[in-house]
């Protein structure tokens, strides 16, 4: 059974030493007392300059970019370790860089049933936060053009024909404003039922000349021209 044992530990540290993820334990201090391989070239240190150190200072800064306090954080995690099952924090490479990662951590007993500590595991999401910061700036950008526009423009469902989108000069030409266009389909702003805006319209063509119809029920006559595409797994078009 001692070797049994044995053989099952070495397995173990095997895959944690060199797991593909960062794997660290802390004592109850909050002190660095074990990282694996991969935890010590992602945070560039050698294991003789980091481990007996305090967790604030060497892997996480005082205080992240939005100014949050992440040592007060630290205190309350190592007060109150079950309520920290997972968490969100940045933390700090050895050259300065700040990086954020996403830890699931395991509450440590002793023989006793005492608190021991926390085996913490880290996943980098550095460069999916990076990227959804340029995919808000690009949608942000996306939107200001779309308000600009001095034509109407109507983001419209292929198979349902419900207006998923619409500019304020869409607002502006029907008479409604943006959240009634957004209850509407196609077919409401026709003034020829039987027709929508884009039948029997080709990619990039412009449409016969066709009447619509404002919230007042006026009437009037409207030129379009359409673009397909696939937009949030949706057949859509514009």
């Amino acid at each position: 059974e001692e070797k049994a044992l044995e053989e099952s530990q070495a397995k173990y540290r095997e895959l944690v030493e060199y797991a593909n993820s960062i794997i660290l334990r802390l004592d109850t201090s909050g002190r660095i007392v074990f990282l694996n391989n991969f935890a010590l070239r992602f945070f560039g240190f050698k294991a003789e300059d980091i481990l007996g150190r305090k967790v604030v200072g060497a892997i996480m800064p005082e205080t992240d970019s939005s100014g949050k306090n992440l040592r007060e954080m630290m205190e309350d995690i190592l007060a109150n370790p079950e309520e920290y099952a997972n968490n969100e924090n940045e933390n700090v490479l050895r050259d300065g860089t700040r990086v954020l990662i996403a830890w699931t951590n395991k509450f440590l007993e002793d023989k006793y049933g005492t608190f021991s500590g926390l085996l913490c595991i880290g996943a980098d999401l550095t460069e999916r936060k990076r990227a959804e910061e340029a995919l808000k700036e690009s949608e942000a950008k996306y939107r200001q053009l779309f308000e600009m526009e001095s034509d109407a423009i109507l983001l419209i469902d292929n198979d349902t024909g419900r207006i998923i989108e619409a500019n304020l000069a869409a607002a502006e030409l029907y008479g409604y404003s943006r959240e009634e266009l957004l209850q509407l389909s196609d077919t409401d702003l026709s003034a020829e039922p039987e027709q929508t805006f884009t039948d029997g319209l080709r990619q990039k063509e412009k449409a016969p000349v066709r009447l619509n119809r404002r919230k007042d029920g006026s009437v009037f006559p409207v030129e379009t021209t359409a673009r397909y595409f696939s937009w949030k797994g949706r057949r859509v078009h514009i």
